[in-house]
């Protein structure tokens, strides 16, 4: 006989979703490069797990874990399909992946001048449209009030979301271009891609496929990079995790799931967390919830900088 209030809990959806602990993800399989340096320790990113439209049961269940985080699917997002999360997400993680090797390179170039890197702007591609936005997730913005997306006006509008109505703007669905002004409605955000010279680019890079999406892996996919590009093993044979979005000036941007992270990391046995400035109040709750015998240290950070500098002087 089956048990119909039990049925219920376990199978009717609520407009509520709950963020879970992932897992860490070791980054220098992603990117392979040419001459890697030996690395004694590892650059580790962390995912989280999410599960939109939880059940009852599952919400019931969520509030004996303080690890699992319960909020509500804003209206702002629910017109947003599975698959268009899905293909955000890999967006995210490939621009997230350009800038990781742009700045990288960048950084690397000024010790040692062989290596080399070129590289340009080729759109901002969408992720995000507003409920009534005539914007969809892939769209490819490639002009701004007449101007190409590498122009310095269009990446300052980027740069600071400063798009007005009755711009101008031209972007490409389905291989067509389309071109129009911008309504109050037109909500949107994207995540500039880049064209980089995998011809001129020294030394070789290959880009491995990975299942993880999202942007909050750029910090350490750049930390990973960088320190095998040089000879100065910077992990001091450390297990090192974090989180963080990065930008090709070295700005680290803040993430979502923090609460989750912390403790996934210290179940990973991780030496050393950054945190993003931005989240380092949750970061810190999570991390005095943690064993007082743990070891782990968490370190607020506000640029790539500000991590490269701690790992050279004070790990």
């Amino acid at each position: 006989m089956i048990n119909v209030p039990i049925l219920c809990l376990c199978t009717i959806r609520t407009d509520k979703y709950l963020l879970l602990k992932g897992d860490t993800t070791p980054f220098n399989s992603v990117v392979e490069i040419d001459r890697d340096y030996v690395e004694k320790g590892s650059f580790s990113t962390i995912y989280v797990l999410s599960l939109d439209n939880s059940t009852i049961f599952q919400n019931l269940i969520s509030k004996l874990n303080p690890t699992i985080e319960m909020d509500t699917i804003s209206d702002m997002v629910s017109h947003i399909s599975y698959v268009e999360n899905v293909e955000a997400g890999k967006i995210q993680y490939n621009s997230s992946i350009q800038k990781s090797i742009i700045l990288a390179f960048t950084e690397a170039k000024r010790d040692d001048p062989s290596i080399n890197i070129e590289y340009k702007p080729l759109g901002l591609d969408i992720t995000y449209y507003g409920p009534n936005s005539r914007f969809r997730v892939g769209d490819r913005i490639i002009k701004i009030n007449g101007l190409g997306i590498d122009a310095k006006e269009s990446l300052d509008k980027i740069a600071n979301n400063n798009f007005h109505v009755a711009d101008e703007v031209t972007f490409i669905r389905d291989g067509k271009e389309h071109t129009i002004s911008l309504k109050r409605d037109d909500g949107f955000d994207g995540y500039l891609m880049y064209d980089i010279n995998m011809d001129t680019i020294n030394p070789r890079v290959k880009i491995h496929n990975n299942n993880v999406g999202g942007p909050s892996g750029g910090l350490l996919q750049t930390l990973s990079i960088y320190n095998r590009l040089t000879d100065f093993d910077i992990t001091h044979g450390l297990r090192i995790a974090g989180t963080g979005t990065i930008d090709i000036d070295g700005r680290v941007g803040p993430i979502g799931g923090i609460k989750q992270k912390v403790p996934t990391a210290f179940d990973d046995k991780v030496d050393i967390f950054f945190c993003p400035l931005e989240n380092y109040e949750d970061a810190l709750i999570a991390y005095n919830t943690l064993p007082k015998n743990n070891s782990m240290r968490l370190v607020k950070i506000e640029t790539f900088y500000d991590a490269l500098r701690y790992l050279k002087e004070e790990a």
